[in-house]
């Protein structure tokens, strides 16, 4: 994932948005996004686990209009 879309998705948790859903490709994971810590999502994974991942290894798994204004 490049630097610009994970400011974007950062923006929109903080904004308290339970809708910014990652996916980390090496351990075929999902999460739902709850907070960024320096390059690293905090996310929820759908069996209840928090989990860190970094950005640059995620790639996004929700591209709705409202979350992606500018595509």
């Amino acid at each position: 994932m490049d630097r610009q879309t994970y400011l974007h998705l950062c923006d929109k948790a903080k904004e308290g948005r339970e809708d910014i859903f990652v996916e980390h490709p090496s351990t075929s994971e999902g999460g739902m996004v709850l907070a960024c810590d320096q390059e690293n999502f905090v996310v929820k994974t759908s069996n209840g686990d928090e989990k860190i991942w970094p950005f640059a290894e995620c790639r996004e798994t929700l591209s709705r209009r409202d979350v992606f204004p500018y595509r």
